[in-house]
């Protein structure tokens, strides 16, 4: 074997080790490549379809965090305040367990013991204006962006998005009503 040979076997291992792992990794949060990822179409002035899809080692949790992440992105993007899914899905309200993050289970990362690739597809209508949110159907963009950043651009375990509550999930309830103050007898 010559040197040159020795080289390219060496070469082609580094490749094939890399291509592995990079294999073995959740998906990340990007435009849809070969591990996944999220797209859109637009199918009306103010009418989206986003997708997220993601290959096995990707928690169920996480494409659900994504999908919701890129569809309040795509909202801003186009210059609307608010946009209501119209795509009935269930969406996962709490994680399954939570636990800490190192020597997690793929039951704990709520992965799919199969390796089935999660994947969240739905149409959006995008609002202008006002809009009282009312999730899980209706978001306001900016609020959810920011409830989802820490989660989709901080810290992962195991590759995934962290197991977290998923209080953007739920309306908020009304704030009490100041109470009245006491009328003094005259």
């Amino acid at each position: 074997m010559t040197a040159f040979d020795t080289m390219r076997w060496n070469h082609l291992l580094v490749v094939g080790l890399a291509a592995g792992l990079l294999a073995s990794c959740a998906t990340t949060y990007d435009k849809e490549g070969w591990t996944g990822g999220f797209s859109e179409q637009q199918l009306g002035p103010a009418r989206w379809r986003v997708v997220f899809s993601a290959n096995g080692y990707t928690s169920r949790e996480t494409a659900q965090t994504y999908w919701l992440y890129r569809c309040a992105q795509l909202t801003l993007e186009k210059n609307y305040t608010a946009f209501r899914v119209v795509t009935p899905m269930p969406l996962i309200s709490a994680p399954r367990r939570t636990a800490p993050a190192s020597g997690l289970t793929r039951a704990q990362y709520d992965l799919p013991a199969d390796h089935t690739k999660p994947w969240l597809g739905g149409e959006i209508e995008l609002l202008r204006g006002r809009i009282e949110a009312a999730p899980p159907h209706v978001f306001d963009a900016a609020a959810l962006k920011a409830a989802l950043e820490p989660h989709v651009n901080g810290p992962k375990c195991g590759g995934n998005v962290c197991p977290h509550l998923h209080d953007y999930l739920f309306a908020k309830p009304p704030a009490p009503a100041m109470p009245a103050a006491p009328v003094s007898p005259t």
